[in-house]
Order: C-alpha cells, then sequence, then structure tokens
C-alpha cells in the first residue's frame, strides 16, 4: 500500500512538472530577450555581463 501511494505521488508530480515545463521556458526565453535588451543600454562591461546571462537562459529554456 504504501509502494502504490509513493508510485501515485510520483506520477502526480511527474505531470505536474510536464504542465509547468513549457511555461517556464517560455518565461525564461521572455526574461532572457529582456535581459538581453537591458544590457544593450548599459555600459560596456554590463552589456557583455547580460549577453552572458541571456544566452544562460536561452540554453537552460532549451
Amino acid at each position: 500500500a504504501g509502494s502504490a501511494g509513493l508510485i501515485a505521488a510520483i506520477k502526480g508530480l511527474c505531470g505536474m512538472v510536464k504542465t509547468l515545463l513549457p511555461t517556464v521556458a517560455l518565461l525564461m526565453i521572455i526574461a532572457a530577450g529582456v535581459l538581453y535588451a537591458a544590457g544593450q543600454f548599459m555600459g560596456a562591461e554590463t552589456r557583455a555581463r547580460a549577453s552572458v546571462w541571456a544566452t544562460a537562459m536561452l540554453t537552460g529554456a532549451v
């Protein structure tokens, strides 16, 4: 009985992750674009950091 409950909980968690994952990926892509665009208005060092962060966010979203 205990293992059946655990399996049901894991299946429920897996289903929740499957529904949330596309939304989180979309939000990360949008945030990466905003971060990159905001970095373009800053100085050279901040622009470079924003570009790296945006690239990392895009990679994480994919």
